[in-house]
Formats: C-alpha cells, sequence, structure tokens
C-alpha cells in the first residue's frame, strides 16, 4: 500500500450494567487521510464535493480469531481504493469508494476482551458461549448502550462485514432494540448450518455435474474430487447422533471443531517460537503472513502461571511460572463458542427475511471445506429462497473457510466490488433489501479474476 499507512486506536467498551461483559474495539483509518472524510460529530459525513455518504466499515471475526484478523484485508481494501482513485484521476469522472473509518470489534470471550473478562465468563458462559452474545455486544456499540467509545454511528452509513461466527453475530445484532441500521451487510463464509444438518459430515467434495446444473456453487472444487450425498435425496435420512447436555446438537463438522480446539496446544516458550512452529505446520504456513504475524502477535499474552488455562508443550515439557505465552482465548472459550447449536440455525430458519430487512451480499470461498458444497447450496437456494435475494454473490479464489485468513486480497477485491456494484434497471429496494424483477439467473454475481 505504497504511500498509505493503516492506523488504529484501541477502545475499551463496556456496556455494564446492562450486560455483563466488556468488549474490546479498534477504530482504523489510514494517514494520509485521502481515503478518507474528516467530519464533526455533527454532520453526516458527507463529502462536499461530490455529496456522497462514505461508509463506516463494522469488522466481526470468526471463532478463535480476533478483531485485529480484519487489518491486512484492509489495508488491501484501502490499496484497491487508491489504485481506483488514481485511474480515475487520469481518465476522468467515476466516483471510487470511500470508507470514512472501520471498527473491528472483539467477541467477548476472544482477543483482549477475552482477558479482561476472563473471570466473568465463567459465569453462565461455559460450556457454551452463544454467538448472539457477540450480536449484542456489536448491537450495544453501535447503538451507544455503554461507555468508552463516544460516537453516535446514528450519523453513520453503516456496513457489517463478518466472517464466520462474526457473519452470524452481525445479522444476530439487528434484532435488538433500540434497533441499528445497517445500509448493507457482508457475509464471508458465514458458519450457518440448519437443524436438519445435524447428521451431517463435513465432506471436501463437489456435487456431482449432474446436480450442479443449476448450483451458484462451482462443479468442482480445488480441493478435492468425488461426490457426496445430495440434500434432495429421498433416501431414509440417519438420525442425529445423541448429544450431552454439555454437548448441545450441531452439525460433525463443528463438533469435530469443538472437539480439537479441547485439546490443542496452548502454550509456548516466546511469541518467537509460536510463529515459527505454526509457519512450519500445514494449516497454517498457507495463511498470509501478515494474518499469521497478527495471530501471533495480537492473539497470545505472557503467561501467569501453570493454571486451568495453560498445557504442557508437544515435546511434553512444562512452561514454567512467569514463563511462556498462551492463548487470550483459552481453549475453554474456544469450545465454547463451537458449542452453539443455536444461533446459526435460528438464522437458517429466518434467513429469507434477513435478505429483505437488509441487502446482503453473500461471500464464500471457492474451495467447499468446513462447510461443505451440499449445505451451501441449500442455505442458498432453501434457506434464502434463491441466489437472486442476495445484493451479490461471490466466491474468492483459492481459499476456503479461512479466506480471509488464507487470500485477504481476495475478499478485499470481493468487498470492494459488492460495495461499488452498479445496480441496474431490473432491480428496486423493498423492505429494505434488494427484490429481483427478472430471474435469479440476473442477480449480481462477482466473478472476476484475481
Amino acid at each position: 500500500m505504497p504511500n498509505l499507512k493503516l492506523e488504529s486506536e484501541s477502545f475499551v467498551f463496556d456496556p455494564r450494567p446492562n450486560y455483563p461483559l466488556v468488549t474490546t474495539v479498534k477504530r482504523y483509518w489510514i494517514s494520509p487521510p485521502s481515503l478518507t472524510t474528516t467530519s464533526s460529530s455533527e454532520d453526516d459525513g458527507a463529502t462536499p464535493s461530490t455529496g456522497t455518504t462514505p461508509v463506516t466499515l463494522i469488522f466481526a471475526h470468526g471463532t478463535g480469531f480476533h478483531k485485529e484478523h480484519w487489518a491486512p484485508c484492509l489495508e488491501d481494501l484501502y490499496a484497491l481504493i487508491s489504485e481506483q482513485q488514481r485511474q480515475q484521476g487520469q481518465e476522468g469522472g467515476g466516483q471510487a469508494l470511500e470508507i470514512r473509518e472501520a471498527w473491528s470489534i472483539d467477541a467477548p470471550n476472544h482477543g483482549d476482551a477475552a482477558v479482561l473478562n476472563e473471570k466473568d465468563l465463567e459465569w453462565g458462559f461455559e460450556p457454551i458461549f452463544r454467538w448472539e452474545d457477540y450480536g449484542r455486544v456489536i448491537h450495544s456499540f453501535l447503538a451507544g448502550l455503554g461507555t468508552g467509545v463516544d460516537v453516535d454511528f446514528t450519523k453513520h452509513k453503516l456496513v457489517g462485514v463478518g466472517h464466520s461466527m462474526g457473519a452470524i453475530a452481525t445479522l444476530l445484532s439487528i434484532n435488538f432494540f433500540p434497533s441499528i441500521t445497517f445500509s448493507s451487510i457482508i457475509l464471508v463464509e458465514p458458519m450457518l448450518y440448519g437443524q436438519h444438518h445435524l447428521h451431517l459430515s463435513a465432506p471436501t467434495t463437489s456435487p456431482p455435474a449432474s446436480e450442479s446444473s443449476n448450483s451458484p456453487l462451482p462443479a468442482s472444487s480445488p480441493s478435492s474430487s468425488g461426490s457426496s450425498p445430495s440434500l434432495s435425496d429421498t433416501s431414509p435420512k440417519p438420525k442425529p447422533t445423541t448429544n450431552t447436555p454439555s454437548s448441545p446438537p450441531q452439525p460433525q463438522q463443528q463438533s469435530f471443531l469443538a472437539a480439537a480446539s479441547a485439546t490443542r496446544r496452548d502454550t509456548w516458550s516466546s511469541k518467537e517460537e509460536a510463529y515459527r512452529l505454526m509457519k512450519s505446520r500445514k494449516a497454517w504456513k498457507v495463511w498470509d503472513d501478515r494474518v499469521l504475524r497478527i495471530y501471533v502477535d495480537s492473539g497470545l499474552k505472557e503467561l501467569r502461571s501453570l493454571s486451568s488455562e495453560s498445557s504442557s508443550t508437544s515435546t511434553g515439557a512444562e512452561v514454567g511460572k512467569e514463563r511462556g505465552v498462551t492463548l487470550k482465548c483459552t481453549r475453554k472459550q474456544e469450545t465454547a463458542s463451537y458449542n452453539d447449536g443455536l444461533s446459526h440455525s435460528l438464522i437458517y430458519r429466518d434467513f429469507k427475511r434477513y435478505t429483505k430487512r437488509v441487502p446482503i451480499h453473500l461471500i464464500y470461498g471457492e474451495i467447499n471445506d468446513y462447510v461443505p458444497w451440499f449445505v451451501k447450496e441449500d442455505i442458498i437456494n432453501n434457506a434464502a429462497g434463491g441466489v437472486h435475494n442476495f445484493a451479490s454473490f461471490s466466491r474468492v479464489p483459492g481459499a476456503g473457510h479461512l479466506a480471509l485468513q488464507i487470500n485477504p486480497k481476495g475478499v478485499a477485491q470481493r468487498i470492494y466490488e459488492a460495495l461499488t456494484l452498479k445496480q441496474d434497471g431490473n432491480q428496486k429496494r423493498k423492505e429494505g433489501g434488494l427484490k429481483m424483477e427478472t430471474d435469479s439467473e440476473s442477480v449480481p454475481r462477482i466473478q472476476s479474476k484475481l
């Protein structure tokens, strides 16, 4: 990002006594502020020369991550805007996307917020942390129901951008009162399942060609080959597996993630060691290096003692007292987040209604991994009522569910394209959403190569 520097400022937002957990947020802007609008708290942020209103981006992260994970993607988004402005300056005419500012919000049990809420999380937030609680914190922050951030967001043109759990939490945030208004919401690989998906495993396979002709999803996946049962199969379905009270009903893939997080390594001798070991592992070596460094630098804290939040190293050697680093989001709380088997199914049930309440841009990775292809297909065709109910639909090349970690530039490209999409005469706004008057194939589908 030549000649541009991403600046940030951190805040603690305290919604108590209305809600028992605080959260940590970070405001981002660029220096020099050529792509943002300097405005007082009394105006709407409109650019005097054009009359357009720059957007304020509100970011929410996925399970196991934290607010800083969005920074590389935001850097790349600003770079795209800068390049577009340069081209328009040379060619004359046209308006690029303008960003007033961006805010990224920690879930109360993740990142810096998890450190502040460590003791309070033990009361009522284990073994399950509801994603709705993340949504409530987002709502409280934007509605000004707390202290620590003195901003009137009713005077901002808000765009919600959520990844995985954060996508679901962003949608859930609009259900509280007083209501908050997003001009649009961008869902990046939403971790979205219905109750009927409980018994389904999560193969990384693609739809057979005979079943994918009418699907907005790719007929093949870069990650694998083969076929899987379609949701349209009429053969008897196996009964959902029995869950214990401490393990609520959830899709098998989510159960797998919960089990993995409960036993994952969570201590290292230093941040340098953590980065070196992660960089050498298959799961992390495919990450954008900026994101991996942020994961280590902002996601780990000094280890105070060998308490229940820590464990032995992979070699069996214990990390001594006052030595080493551990995860800010503890294994218990990461697992508790995966254990929420309700929030995503509530969104599934009402997804079509959400598309009528607010324009929704849906972004999936090209690789079908954590969320299987047939679940994505069911979400688009059944839960949402068809791809035509989205403001736009696109895919990020070379990545799956962890698109934000693996290809943040690709995610930035899709966000930029969604927010600069020009709606044609075949579309009209109705009840706060985008309604297409033509067939489903006319929905904007962003397929440009990166």
